[in-house]
């Protein structure tokens, strides 16, 4: 299941019952970071046609974002969706670093990457290549 709200928006429990339901159904979880109001979209020479991505307006808004990951781990969850290129190499480094636990997979948006090659750049940067299931330990 991936939730393209913001993970923000919603309360610590809301969360923790998004993944007691998806450990109980044997389902993946992803959290998206964001989007928040001062994301803003960037017209992406790879997408096809009118797509676009999020991205953070500033540092501030990337911090937010660690610190959605770091309460999205805390309540269980370990996918998360990444808007960013610039966020998803500071959370590839910061999981590299030991600063956010290893078991944590990041996904990117579809919209991103029409080539194989974007792809092999985007799991350099962090991205987690395969689809796996496990993304929520148990309650």
């Amino acid at each position: 299941m991936t939730e393209t709200y913001g993970m923000f928006r919603h309360t610590r429990e809301e969360i923790k019952e998004y993944c007691r339901l998806c450990h109980d159904y044997g389902a993946e979880l992803l959290l998206s970071v964001g989007p928040r109001p001062r994301m803003i979209p960037v017209h992406s020479p790879f997408a096809a046609g009118d797509s676009y991505q999020l991205s953070s307006a500033g540092m501030e808004q990337v911090l937010r974002g660690v610190e959605d990951i770091k309460r999205g781990y805390d309540l269980g969850c370990r996918g998360f969706l990444i808007y960013d290129e610039g966020m998803l190499w500071l959370i590839g480094q910061m999981r590299k670093d030991g600063a956010l636990p290893k078991e944590i997979i990041y996904k990117t948006s579809r919209t991103w990457a029409m080539q194989p090659l974007l792809f092999k750049l985007l799991e350099s940067l962090g991205r987690t290549a395969s689809t796996r299931c496990g993304t929520c330990r148990s309650p």
